[in-house]
């Protein structure tokens, strides 16, 4: 096999940009840098990631059921505010108890985000990065010319044609779709995934004539209020309990925000989750008078801060529902690189939030730094740097994933992180 050169490597970025200019228009790009050093997963992470997806599903039903019961069980009123916290009023407890007296659903389709595979930080649906996925798997061609490798089942059908083929079969293979992408934080990429499905039969609302939002059969979406505020989401609402139409998302704004990420480790609710479950998970909890480490210690905010850097060793996260933040990588903090007065100006501030019912939680950190080829001003160097891997789900199971690394802790889609596809 041949040994890729820097001019390789940035044949290899072109390449993949234009996948997206050629789809979309010669403006658009591949948003972060490419790698002909795919990651090669062992057998145990490639079944890691396949037997999660079932873990997910029990850990989302039964987070389902408890905020369910909090619904209407006072008794249960901490876990209802917890969940409810800062939602409009005009879909808090009224909407969700009218919600939940019907027909219910879990997401179809999502993302993880994992610091090391198999310690997922976050949950999303759907997320973003699918038209990012469908990029690298469209270039294992390419990859090919430099190394061999089997190429697994969960990439020999590409996620376009696989997603396509799935809500095809979900709506009797009439699959009119409404894709809210506005609260996208990757649009472009989003587009680009769009375009990708659209050849394999989705039609799309602003795309496809024949679909309007009449007759709009499966929707998606970011923001749980860009959907819940949306001049025709009544109309969906009644369709969907009418089983004419799917949302990809249940419309709970359980699945819209980090809260519940605590459950399966908090004092009144973790004997309701099993250590299979809990250990998908970092050691997470709620930001309160006191805080709740890993082993168990109980800690002010304030010796907490007092505490040596590496025994910091957590993100603070905001939780909540607050759309201006709850995004991307906003309000996301590693204590453990903060100084000491930051940690307590930042730990004051989800004080204060706590007793206001705008929520924070800590999540212990797990990392592995990933040595990285890439190019850079046309010189090819390897840099020590921070992952995330994601894995890319949908009611079948896992469909494929990919790893970014990024030298600045928050790992997301930016020009200056390496992306690569999950062999």
């Amino acid at each position: 096999m041949k040994q890729p050169t820097p001019t390789d490597y940035i044949d290899y970025q072109k390449y993949v940009d234009n996948l997206y200019s050629t789809e979309l228009d010669q403006g658009a790009k591949f948003l972060m840098n490419t790698s002909l050093a795919p990651a090669i997963l062992s057998s145990n992470e490639v079944q890691g990631f396949i037997d999660r997806y079932n873990t997910i599903k029990s850990f989302w039903s039964i987070s389902q059921d408890l905020f369910k019961n909090a619904l209407f069980d006072p008794s249960l009123m901490e876990i209802r505010n917890l969940i409810l916290n800062e939602v409009n009023s005009e879909f808090g407890l009224q909407y969700h108890q009218n919600l939940y007296k019907q027909k219910v659903d879990l997401p179809y389709f999502f993302r993880t985000d994992e610091s090391i595979p198999g310690k997922i930080t976050e949950i999303q649906s759907p997320g973003s990065g699918w038209g990012t996925l469908q990029a690298l798997q469209t270039s294992i061609q390419y990859l090919e010319k430099f190394m061999s490798f089997d190429i697994r089942s969960f990439n020999k059908v590409h996620i376009a044609e696989n997603v396509s083929e799935i809500i095809k079969e979900l709506t009797h293979n009439n699959p009119f779709v409404f894709h809210q992408v506005d609260e996208s934080s990757i649009m472009l990429d989003t587009n680009y995934f769009i375009s990708t499905t659209r050849k394999h039969g989705l039609k799309y609302l602003g795309h496809d004539f024949e679909v309007t939002l009449k007759n709009a059969n499966f929707i998606r979406t970011h923001s749980f209020l860009e959907q819940a505020t949306g001049s025709t989401f009544l109309e969906f609402l009644n369709r969907f309990h009418n089983e004419e139409l799917i949302f990809d998302i249940f419309p709970s704004i359980l699945f819209f925000q980090k809260i519940s990420l605590i459950f399966p480790f908090w004092e009144k609710t973790k004997h309701l989750y099993s250590d299979s479950i809990r250990n998908i998970f970092p050691f997470t909890s709620l930001v309160a008078d006191n805080l709740q480490l890993e082993d168990g210690t109980l800690i002010t905010p304030e010796d907490f801060c007092d505490r040596k850097p590496h025994e910091r060793d957590y993100y603070l996260k905001y939780a909540g529902t607050d759309g201006t933040i709850n995004w991307g990588s906003k309000a996301v903090y590693h204590l453990g690189k903060t100084d000491w007065k930051k940690c307590k100006i930042f730990l004051q501030a989800a004080l204060e939030g706590y007793h206001n019912k705008h929520y924070w939680i800590l999540q212990k950190t797990h990392h592995k730094k990933e040595l990285v080829a890439s190019v850079k001003d046309g010189v090819l160097n390897s840099q020590e740097s921070y992952a995330k891997w994601s894995g890319f789900y949908g009611p079948k199971g896992f469909m494929g994933g990919y790893v970014m690394t990024r030298e600045f802790y928050k790992v997301h889609g930016q020009n200056d992180t390496v992306c690569r596809l999950l062999l």
